[in-house]
């Protein structure tokens, strides 16, 4: 966020100081393609990080406790035991020392949405400081991994600007990611799954809902 942000860049062959990125950005002075980085760093560190840094960006965290509590209580999370050490990823976010094992913290159904949301909360971040005004400078958006679940959220939201709606709707989305594959694969015909018809027609039917 600092290089994209920062004022002073390597001095131009004039002598001059360049604009910053964001500001070259903005004035359809250049093009970017945005990615996203997959896993590799503590998430949560990170995620706790930002938000000490800028408050107001703790609504976010609040928003992702109530998606995976509610996915947490469904039918779909329920079956998979993937919630048995809590879903508060607000009060995980004020207190790292104070959240699940990381064993916890690396299972899909919290990793994936936690990677997002954190991505998600940077971007909204550097969004709005200082790339609100460059929307039609930002060719595609890319990611490595998780990465790719900030990548989608952030191409589908118009203009860049991701609301709280579709932040939710895509912390669903990542939070069952892995519960539905089976069943996905079941659909598709990849593989063979000793249930009845109308068993995997009832565990398609909890993903869809869901998602």
């Amino acid at each position: 966020m600092a290089l994209i942000t920062s004022p002073y860049t390597s001095p131009a062959r004039n002598g001059t100081t360049p604009a910053s990125l964001a500001g070259r950005l903005a004035a359809g002075e250049t093009k970017a393609v945005v990615t996203f980085a997959g896993q590799g760093v503590d998430v949560l560190d990170e995620l706790a990080a930002l938000v000490a840094q800028r408050p107001e960006l703790r609504a976010g965290t609040e928003l992702a406790s109530d998606v995976l509590a509610e996915v947490a209580a469904s039918e779909l999370g329920l079956a998979s035991g993937a919630y048995r050490h809590g879903t508060d990823i607000g009060a995980w976010a004020m207190d790292p020392d104070g959240a699940p094992p990381l064993a916890y913290l690396r299972g899909a159904a919290v990793a994936y949405p936690l990677s997002l949301l954190a991505q998600a909360l940077l971007w909204r971040s550097v969004w709005s400081e200082s790339l609100g005004g460059a929307a039609d400078s930002m060719l595609a958006f890319a990611g490595h991994s998780q990465g790719l679940l900030a990548a989608q959220l952030v191409a589908e939201s118009p203009g860049g600007e991701v609301d709280d709606a579709r932040l939710a709707h895509h912390l669903r989305r990542a939070a069952i990611q892995d519960m539905c594959r089976p069943w996905i694969a079941a659909r598709r015909g990849v593989r063979r799954w000793r249930r009845s018809t109308a068993s995997r027609s009832r565990a398609w039917s909890r993903c869809s809902v869901l998602t």
